[in-house]
């Protein structure tokens, strides 16, 4: 029903979104109807294992506490991850800033900023992602003018691979 609904913005450690933005990212409607949550970095996070990286994960708390979890995000070049999308839609989204701030400070050289296959942080990222056992992944790939060209749903593997294919 739709009182069991909710909507979590994955801000990461980014401000809070604004009711007008909230209702530019996803519709009055929605907003009227559902509950919508901003993550807060700072406070509401649990404790969900630790990575293979040594970083202890702490998720939005409810996050955790969805029954179904459907994650939507979108993948595009990014500085030090490769892409986004994939795992980005659990750390640093819905993470705590000690979860990020060990991910986001974890050594790069020049090779892992161009290889989605050995870069560190997105590999911690994918680990994280797989404590939060996300039920759905969507990720939409974009062209230069932000129009959505490809849209990959589906188990957050195999959306992460296909995806990175074409991106």
């Amino acid at each position: 029903e739709d009182n069991n609904i909710r909507l979590i913005c994955g801000l990461g450690a980014h401000a809070p979104m604004s009711r007008i933005d909230l209702a530019k990212k996803v519709g009055e409607d929605v907003i009227a109807g559902y509950t919508v949550y901003n993550h807060n970095a700072f406070d509401n996070c649990v404790y969900v294992g630790t990575t293979s990286y040594g970083n202890k994960v702490h998720l939005n708390s409810e996050v955790m506490d969805c029954d179904l979890k459907i994650a939507i995000g979108s993948m595009t070049p990014h500085p030090f991850a490769v892409f986004s999308g994939a795992g980005k839609i659990i750390l640093p989204a819905v993470s705590s800033i000690e979860t990020i701030l060990t991910n986001h400070t974890m050594p790069l050289t020049d090779e892992m900023r161009v290889n989605w296959d050995i870069n560190v942080r997105r590999l911690d990222m994918e680990e994280a992602a797989a404590f939060a056992k996300m039920d759905m992944l969507v990720d939409c790939i974009m062209n230069m003018w932000g129009d959505t060209v490809s849209l990959y749903a589906g188990d957050p593997v195999s959306v992460r691979e296909a995806a990175i294919v074409e991106a």
